[in-house]
């Protein structure tokens, strides 16, 4: 990895070049954009975005426009983000824009493409990547959506992790992991995410599914302190391993309960209070 970012940061040329030919690997064409981003500035990752949208569009034809249409999205969002997160510092508020724009693009989805044609494309894109009947899949339109949003914002998140762990890497040894073990959000947005969620609920329908979609940057920000516990009580790697098995065996059981470890920190900065606990 250490190699490949370096070879990255050689020049606009090694950069378009793995921004052009990382799409075939999952996360390494977006963390490119992000490290020239966060590196070298806006201009000069969205030069590098160029190159890395040029495969999308050539990958991806028409006739399954979701793919073409989620890939672009992040790409977009992971500059956007990178530069955020380049000039703020601030882990909270990267992931807000992530969130923010990967929510908005979602709505911008949902308007562009009819309902039958949307879920047409779901249909193919189940046809070529999951075994089984397609048919005996039923999902509404506006839960689609929501999955489409959470993923995007996944994807964005970790491909923003990577490019970030690459530079610290390079350029801030450690710089990395200090600074995510901090990710903590304010009470103020913590309570305004709990909010918006609590009137999605009160307003039920479609607007439900919007519920994980604005928990994401408090379950994130609960990972981090999971992060920062193991790492100050020595607990091991096999820890970080397991917890991680545990989110994707039991995610019904591991997110909730992120999410409020991420909540609860921001009312009560649960950092200090183990620091003095263990003291």
């Amino acid at each position: 990895m250490r190699a490949l970012a370096e070879f990255i940061m050689r020049g606009r040329l090694q950069a378009a070049v793995v921004a052009f030919v990382g799409n075939l690997l999952p996360f390494i064409s977006p963390a490119a954009v992000g490290l020239v981003a966060l590196r070298k500035g806006p201009l000069e990752g969205l030069l590098t975005l160029m190159w890395a949208v040029l495969p999308v569009v050539l990958m991806f034809s028409a006739e399954v426009p979701v793919e073409l249409i989620t890939s672009l999205a992040q790409l977009v969002i992971l500059w956007f983000a990178a530069d955020q997160l380049r000039r703020s510092q601030s882990w909270a508020m990267a992931i807000l824009v992530v969130v923010g724009l990967s929510g908005l693009a979602g709505m911008v989805f949902n308007m562009t493409l009819p309902e039958g044609v949307l879920m047409e494309q779901i249909r193919q894109m189940f046809e070529r990547f999951v075994v089984g009947q397609p048919a005996d899949v039923q999902l509404d339109q506006a839960t689609v959506l929501s999955v489409l949003v959470i993923l995007t914002a996944l994807a964005t998140v970790i491909s923003l992790v990577l490019a970030r762990w690459w530079q610290a890497m390079l350029y801030n040894p450690g710089g990395f992991r200090a600074e995510f073990h901090q990710l903590r959000y304010s009470m103020s947005v913590a309570f305004g995410l709990v909010g918006a969620i609590l009137v999605c609920t009160v307003l039920e329908g479609n607007f439900l599914v919007w519920i994980n979609v604005l928990a994401l940057p408090l379950m994130i920000a609960g990972v981090s302190l999971v992060h920062w516990l193991v790492a100050e009580r020595n607990l091991g790697l096999q820890t970080l391993v397991l917890f991680y098995i545990g989110v994707m065996v039991i995610p019904i059981l591991f997110i909730p309960m992120l999410v409020v470890i991420g909540f609860t920190d921001s009312m009560v900065n649960l950092r200090s209070r183990l620091k003095s606990g263990a003291s």
